[in-house]
């Protein structure tokens, strides 16, 4: 209701992932007042982008997950939102996945990839604003959903008479 086009969101997970088991019965009953705004504002043109999450330590290591994180992947159980989400998994400068990033899975129908920065975040990072000033370096799919939340809002603004369905569709065509 507020007129808002894209939400960019990046969540830390309660869940490890969407494909954890976690029943559509249990998101509607412990979450149902988000899922109402979430429609809600997907019905009145929002699109609604999610980093995918970035996994977890395995051996001291970050190692993604095979899919998303619940909120990166919840359409997978709610299929209601489909239509205008956007989940962004992450790419390093060389285009390859990092070991950090979660995997599109489940979620692969509504799943881009953006650069994200690489394992070695210190050399291989996304620059970000530092509070103070100047610019730091950090790695994750954080880094890489405003990258499609930017393309989105260009998009939206170039072509005004697109809807966030056909918006989403084009950025996931042409990615």
């Amino acid at each position: 209701t507020d007129g808002i086009q894209v939400a960019n969101n990046s969540w830390e997970s309660l869940y490890s992932t969407i494909g954890d088991g976690t029943t559509e019965a249990s998101f509607r009953s412990f979450m149902g007042a988000s899922i109402t705004a979430a429609k809600a504002a997907i019905d009145n043109g929002t699109i609604i982008v999610f980093a995918a999450g970035n996994g977890r330590f395995v051996n001291g290591v970050r190692t993604g997950w095979n899919d998303p994180s619940w909120e990166g992947g919840l359409p997978y159980r709610i299929s209601e939102l489909q239509d205008g989400y956007l989940t962004v998994v992450a790419v390093d400068p060389n285009n390859i996945e990092p070991r950090y990033t979660n995997r599109c899975g489940v979620a692969a129908a509504w799943c881009v990839t953006a650069p994200g920065g690489g394992d070695t975040q210190s050399t291989d990072g996304i620059y970000g604003a530092q509070t103070g000033g100047g610019y730091v370096r950090y790695s994750g799919t954080s880094m890489a959903a405003p990258h499609v939340t930017g393309l989105a809002a260009v998009l939206m603004q170039k072509f005004p008479s697109l809807t966030n369905k056909q918006i989403i569709t084009r950025i996931k065509e042409t990615s």
